[in-house]
């Protein structure tokens, strides 16, 4: 039985005592968008048309990862914790079967889970035989095996670093992050 929505007459949020800016308060950097020009300087690097497969990019994680986050939106850590089994078919389209990681921290327990559609690039890509060379290692197998974690377990960050890396050398895109300061980030009183 599908749960039926209807509007409402208030909005359930006005009366927080947290400013409208809050998340901007606490970051300490902003990231800003890649342009074109940048995105097909990245996918023109030797990662993608040479097939170099750094072993501190986690060797093919650092070809499909930022694949995979361009044609899904997901979170890099949500993309480095994908397992074989994560890979389904539902109703004839391939899906990914993505933790969401940062509702798990929240809720404190770990389904927190979200299908979103393969994109048909990905699998004209190879995707789905990248999959399947893995599924021989077992279903709750890393997708990405070559990836280190760091002292608190994320696969995420330690790719993160080396991408951020990748991107000013050899790629030369220097401006990846810009630090911002609290005290110009306008309050919501």
């Amino acid at each position: 039985m599908r749960k039926k929505l209807t509007k409402l007459a208030t909005n359930p949020f006005s009366g927080m005592k947290y400013p409208e800016k809050v998340v901007e308060l606490n970051r300490k950097t902003v990231r800003t968008a890649f342009t074109m020009a940048q995105v097909n300087e990245v996918f023109a690097s030797p990662v993608w048309t040479r097939g170099h497969r750094p072993e501190k990019g986690g060797s093919d994680a650092a070809f499909w990862v930022p694949l995979l986050g361009l044609h899904t939106g997901a979170r890099v850590e949500d993309l480095c914790r994908l397992t074989s089994a994560d890979v389904v078919q539902r109703d004839g389209v391939w899906c990914f079967h993505l933790h969401d990681s940062k509702r798990e921290s929240r809720a404190g327990y770990r389904t927190v889970m979200r299908h979103v559609p393969a994109h048909h690039n990905l699998l004209q890509l190879g995707w789905l035989d990248y999959v399947e060379s893995r599924r021989s290692a077992g279903g709750s197998a890393w997708l990405f095996p070559d990836l280190a974690t760091n002292k608190y377990e994320k696969r995420g960050a330690v790719f993160s670093n080396w991408f951020n890396e990748y991107l000013r050398t050899p790629i030369g895109i220097q401006e990846v992050a810009k630090r911002i300061n609290p005290a110009s980030v306008p309050s919501q009183k």
